[in-house]
């Protein structure tokens, strides 16, 4: 426990809460609750701030000068905190069935409801970008770039965000979520709690004229045939599994387009995107149809045209072979 004076009692209270402070009941003292930051350089000689290091698993306190060393005693520092997996905790419903220790009157457990909203530790390059960013954008909103890379630091469960500005002059910020299974697949859906939370992060950064609405992207459903010449030996369910999968992987939110960074947002679908693709996957010798289909208009078009705000969402790939 601490020993805080009465002004530093009055200072925490104004800062934390009133639940920052907690009198012991064994010791005579008080426990108080520290604050987290993200470095030491505003902390005082008497700051009570520490660092967090999730993925690691690390707290670090000051040095007497960047931030208060709390007491040494035994016993005088306790923690809570929650344990995640990442995005290997995301796990689908109905899969938590053992009770890892036995607890009283509990004679099961399930969970009815898939785990969401884990996250890996971002990247070297990820950290790269967003030191870049914070940089540039020193934590306010101000252009299109601004709220992208705000977006991403909001969450880390953000995988892209794109920042279109309306004839009306609001701000739409549209995010593409991270995958929430290991190998599952790509979802351009955020979810109503990650779009909360990064409209709560974006409100407390954006100029107070701004209006801006944070949400999801647009879907455009296309669908796909294709009419493919076999070389000489391939097998024919093997080529077209493959090719399937590269399709999917072309037009896909998060690993799409030429730089696998996901398809772009606005960015038309057109043959010329696909042929190569396709006569590149191993055992095809050519292309000798390929159709593109609008699915919200059912028209077969050239090229799927879209806006803005807009991605495809690939629905249907039927391929034919003529040996």
């Amino acid at each position: 426990p601490d020993a805080p004076t009465p002004a530093d009692r009055k200072a925490i209270l104004q800062e934390e809460g009133p639940d920052a402070l907690q009198a012991d009941d064994d010791g005579g003292g008080t426990w108080v609750r520290w604050h987290e930051v993200e470095n030491f350089f505003d902390s005082q000689p008497t700051s009570r701030h520490y660092l967090c290091d999730p993925i690691k698993g690390e707290v670090t306190f000051g040095d007497g000068r960047k931030g208060w060393v709390p007491p040494t005693a035994r016993d005088s520092i306790k923690c809570e905190y929650r344990v995640g997996g990442g995005v290997a905790g995301n796990v689908g419903a109905n899969t938590l069935t053992v009770l890892k220790q036995s607890v009283a009157f509990v004679q099961g457990v399930n969970n009815p409801f898939p785990a969401q909203g884990g996250a890996d530790a971002e990247t070297l390059d990820e950290a790269k970008r967003r030191g870049t960013y914070a940089i540039k954008n020193r934590d306010r909103a101000i252009t299109s770039e601004d709220y992208e890379s705000l977006a991403l630091a909001a969450s880390r469960r953000v995988a892209r965000a794109k920042c279109v500005q309306g004839s009306d002059g609001s701000i739409s910020l549209l995010l593409v979520p991270k995958a929430e299974r290991e190998n599952g697949d790509a979802r351009a859906v955020p979810s109503r709690d990650l779009i909360d939370r990064v409209a709560s992060y974006i409100d407390k950064r954006r100029l107070i004229t701004a209006r801006v609405n944070v949400g999801k992207p647009k879907l455009v459903p296309v669908s796909l045939e294709l009419t493919i010449s076999l070389k000489a030996g391939a097998t024919a369910d093997r080529v077209k599994a493959d090719v399937k999968d590269k399709v999917k992987r072309l037009l896909n939110p998060l690993h799409g387009g030429s730089k696998a960074e996901g398809w772009p947002f606005g960015r038309a679908v057109g043959k010329a995107d696909l042929y190569p693709v396709v006569e590149g996957v191993d055992g095809v010798d050519r292309i000798t149809d390929l159709v593109i289909i609008d699915e919200s208009r059912r028209l077969r078009v050239e090229m799927l045209k879209l806006s803005d705000d807009e991605l495809p969402q690939l629905i249907g790939v039927e391929i034919y072979d003529r040996g």
